[in-house]
């Protein structure tokens, strides 16, 4: 509470409280009297003291829980409304508020949240009516692609931590012996064997599955031979073609967003706050944006769901407009299908028949030709 002392001495009040062991806070002198602020069972001790310095007491202001609620001890309502909402806060903390996923790189967010929703875990459910053991081998089965998952429940969030499984690519044992074969038809430019016996020289044309690098070899004069791991890179000059045909005309489509409308989710109920009614949507995605309180996710969110159609358009082709196509997607062959090959020279010839043009890239690039073979040995 804080209150203002009035007298000739108002600063002894000061000394004796603090012989007292009276916390008296931020205290402001002027003249002839004293204001501070100091809690209410020192407020007591302090006004056994003031007749010692012949000092009057006044109290200013009372602020507090317990002012509060004896200034407000006839209303019941507030009583009432409190006794409610602390009494939600109770049944609320029995279900899944938010659910926190850690470790998916190769599955969505989105595709977590639905699988864990087919198995019992998702906002709204009821924390004892979880089998976390059942839900996390089940969700395993579901995807196919996870490692190990845990699910634990710290108060009302689900944490979700997960380790994905990754394929393992085919490596041929380096203890086992085997051959390197042509995967691809070519002119030898370059050879770097390290171990292994060359059976093709540089300038030497090459089919494909033909033995590049044997291994077996000969020691030295002897006539015997031992297998070894053939290990190494054979660069030849490769030619190749790829098609693409275009048709005299494509059909576009374009996304347009038409009308959005919101809702008020809370654990897991949406209740409408815009009454609009959609019609002929072709597509919709919802947004939510959740309400965040001390770095908590609250089981209150606003979801927003936007609507979208589609227009479509057919559009006749010239012959400049369907190469920039056919390069196009000439171009995005390239990225994904030859991206370990050294483009040397690409040349594009272009045919027209009555269903559309044809063009016909034919490649010449350098890459590594050679395939690790392993070696049958039967005894």
């Amino acid at each position: 509470m804080v209150f203002t002392a009035k007298g000739k001495f108002p600063e002894r009040l000061i000394n004796l409280a603090m012989l007292s062991d009276i916390a008296i806070i931020n205290p402001v002198g002027g003249k002839g009297q004293l204001t501070a602020q100091v809690s209410v069972a020192d407020y007591k001790a302090l006004y056994n003291i003031r007749r010692q310095t012949m000092t009057g007491l006044k109290i200013n202001k009372k602020v507090g829980l317990p002012f509060i609620l004896y200034k407000n001890r006839r209303r019941k309502g507030l009583a009432i409304g409190l006794g409610l909402f602390f009494a939600i806060i109770n049944v609320l903390s029995m279900f899944i508020w938010s659910i926190d996923i850690k470790g998916n790189n190769q599955v969505s967010t989105c595709q977590m949240k639905e699988a864990l929703r087919d198995n019992g875990v998702y906002i709204g459910a009821f924390k004892n009516n979880l089998d976390v053991y059942k839900a996390e081998k089940d969700f395993e089965l579901q995807l196919g692609k996870v490692g190990w998952m845990s699910v634990n429940i710290i108060g009302s969030t689900a944490s979700v931590e997960l380790s994905e499984s990754y394929d393992v690519p085919e490596i041929v044992d380096a203890s086992k012996p085997c051959n390197l074969k042509a995967k691809k038809a070519g002119q030898i430019i370059k050879m770097d064997v390290r171990e292994g016996q060359s059976s093709v020289s540089i300038g030497d044309g090459v089919a494909k599955g033909q033995l590049l690098v044997s291994g077996v070899v000969e020691i030295g004069e002897t006539g015997k031979a031992q297998f070894v791991h053939s290990e190494g890179e054979v660069y030849a000059g490769v030619q190749t073609k790829e098609v693409i045909t275009v048709p005299n005309s494509v059909s576009y489509i374009s996304i347009k967003e038409t009308d959005s409308r919101r809702m008020l989710s809370m654990m897991g109920l949406n209740i409408p706050i815009d009454f609009k009614q959609i019609d002929n949507a072709s597509s919709r995605c919802m947004v939510t944006d959740s309400f965040v309180l001390n770095n908590r996710i609250m089981p209150i969110s606003i979801v927003t769901e936007k609507n979208f159609t589609a227009q479509g358009a057919d559009y006749n082709l010239n012959k400049k407009s369907a190469r920039a196509l056919a390069d196009t997607r000439l171009a995005i062959n390239d990225v994904f299908c030859r991206w370990n090959s050294d483009i040397k020279s690409k040349r594009v010839e272009c045919t027209q028949n009555k269903n559309g043009y044809v063009f016909t890239a034919n490649y010449y690039c350098v890459e590594d030709i050679a395939r690790s073979v392993p070696i049958s040995i039967v005894n």
